[in-house]
């Protein structure tokens, strides 16, 4: 799946020379947001956790999501305050937060979602919510997403699964209706972000995880300053063993803040040529 992301927008190159064409796009649908929770059985609320299932289950060895979910909700003590992934199309954050926007939902829990993007591809906190394709070419059916337009071209950040122009559509309604939150951050934040979390724990992110550790980082600061304890949960979802040009860069001093201008933004937003969402259907 995550290769199939990578390398989604080139794949109408290579279906279009076959009589039987498909496109399969990635994380910008529903159901690849969906798809990325786990299908294995929510444990019975009565059951306690048992020692060691949910570090299994948070580092892979017997990785679910919706069973981590249950088993820290076992041990309510350890349900997060804040929970955090990377934002690109949407699965990575979709899979992480929906189990605990779930309890939000469901129980009165008031866990804050936060996806984080690149201040380059900001299609979450400067985008517009409309009708656009998922793909660059239009392929896909017109889908309800925050975007910046299916013919925006991002800059060449090193965090290329972080730089779709737009939003899956259940990440974008969410936002629309307040119930999860965004914000972005640049480049250069990320790197040092990431270069502190492998000097203190000894895991090289990859540079779409940095985003992640920047927001927790930031998250962990501001409770610091208000005195306050926070749970912070966020998805480290790659390493970077082959990243590392990206670092070379940034440790030779070649990478640089990057921020959309409010210009290019707009100026995004103007060629934007499909349907916008009837104001009766928001």
């Amino acid at each position: 799946h995550r290769k199939q992301r990578r390398h989604a927008d080139r794949v109408p190159e290579v279906v279009a020379e076959y009589t039987a064409r498909e496109l399969r796009t990635g994380s910008r649908l529903d159901r690849e947001a969906l798809d990325v929770l786990a299908l294995g059985e929510i444990e019975p609320e009565e059951r306690k956790a048992q020692p060691g299932e949910i570090r299994a289950a948070a580092e892979g060895r017997d990785y679910d999501v919706w069973k981590l979910t249950r088993l820290l909700h076992l041990r309510d003590r350890l349900l997060p305050d804040v929970v955090i992934a990377p934002f690109g199309g949407g699965s990575n954050f979709a899979g992480l937060s929906f189990p605990f926007l779930r309890l939000n939902l469901t129980e009165g829990k008031d866990i804050k979602c936060l996806a984080v993007e690149p201040t380059s591809c900001p299609k979450l906190t400067r985008g517009v919510f409309r009708y656009d394709f998922g793909d660059a070419i239009g392929m896909t059916p017109l889908l309800p997403m925050y975007t910046l337009g299916h013919n925006f071209v991002p800059a060449k950040i090193h965090a290329g699964g972080l730089r779709y122009h737009g939003a899956g559509a259940l990440v974008s309604q969410l936002l629309h209706d307040d119930l999860i939150k965004a914000e972005a951050v640049d480049q250069i934040e990320s790197f040092e972000a990431g270069v502190m979390f492998a000097r203190a724990e000894g895991i090289i992110p990859a540079p779409e995880a940095n985003h992640g550790i920047a927001s927790a980082i930031r998250e962990a600061k501001q409770a610091k300053e208000a005195g306050e304890k926070k749970v912070i949960l966020f998805n480290l979802c790659g390493h970077g063993h082959f990243d590392m040009s990206a670092y070379e860069a940034y440790f030779s001093g070649k990478l640089h803040r990057h921020e959309l201008s409010q210009e290019d933004v707009e100026d995004a937003i103007s060629k934007i040529d499909t349907p916008e969402i009837p104001a009766n259907a928001l």
